[in-house]
């Protein structure tokens, strides 16, 4: 009576578990068919995307060629414009320096010019300062040979006075001398005659010695007396009085030019 029920329970959990496979195989062939689907899709949408990916290459494989087209069509520009830069540089080059050759051609040509004329300016002034220079010289060299001459003349007259005087000097201690000699002697003659005449005996010693003293010292007078005059003449005889020099007449100033 139990395996009845038993059989029944078996027979249902064998129900359910084929309905329950039969639900999963269900499933799992829906997922299957997802899976085609979805893979279907896959291969569709990577095909599109590869087709999409060669559009795009091949347009950018074409914009790269254009570029490199633009780049070469804009170097061949460049080097066009930088041979027609370099060509009119040149050209302007060759333009600035013939006008420069020509600026300083003029400017030399006026410098030599304006230089002569200095030159001839400064040889003419130097001339005419040449010629009152020597004009002026000639004016000074006559006036200092007239004062020389004047100065030589009024020399020549001092002098000739001076050795007028030399001379009336030399007379007048000749002429003092002689009358000195003349007084001496006379003085000498009176006292070796008041000595002889008069009484020896009335003077004493120290009178006596007192009178050759006085004696001697009139004749240590005399004596000199004649030394200082003798002196005195030869003083004047040993003074020179030179002519005076005449200067070369024909002989001028240097004025520093030289021959």
């Amino acid at each position: 009576m139990r395996q009845e029920p038993v059989r029944k329970d078996v027979h249902e959990l064998e129900s359910k578990m084929d309905t329950g496979l039969s639900e999963v195989k269900n499933e799992v062939q829906q997922l299957k068919g997802s899976l085609h689907e979805l893979e279907s899709k896959m291969d569709t949408g990577l095909s599109e995307l590869e087709s999409k990916m060669d559009t795009g290459l091949s347009e950018v494989k074409n914009e790269v060629q254009q570029l490199k087209g633009s780049l070469h069509e804009l170097e061949s520009k460049m080097e066009t414009g930088l041979s027609e830069l370099e060509s009119k540089m040149d050209t302007r080059l060759s333009e600035v320096e013939s006008k420069m050759d020509t600026r300083l051609s003029e400017v030399e040509s006026k410098m030599d010019t304006r230089l002569s004329e200095v030159e001839s300016k400064m040889d003419t002034r130097l001339s005419e300062v040449e010629s009152k220079m020597d004009t002026r010289l000639s004016e000074v060299e006559s006036k200092m040979d007239t004062r020389l001459s004047e100065v030589e003349s009024k020399m020549d007259t001092r002098l000739s006075e001076v050795k007028n005087e030399v001379q009336q000097l030399k007379g007048s201690l000749h002429e003092l001398e002689s009358k000195m000699e003349t007084g001496l002697s006379e003085v000498k003659s009176k006292m070796d005659t008041g000595l002889s005449v008069g009484p020896v005996t009335d003077l004493d010693t120290e009178e006596l010695t007192n009178v050759q003293k006085v004696k001697g010292s009139m004749q240590e007078l005399a004596q000199d007396m004649r030394q200082m005059f003798h002196q005195a003449l030869r003083d004047i005889s040993n003074s020179n009085f030179p002519a005076q020099q005449q200067p070369d007449r024909g002989t001028t100033v240097d004025d520093g030019r030289g021959a």
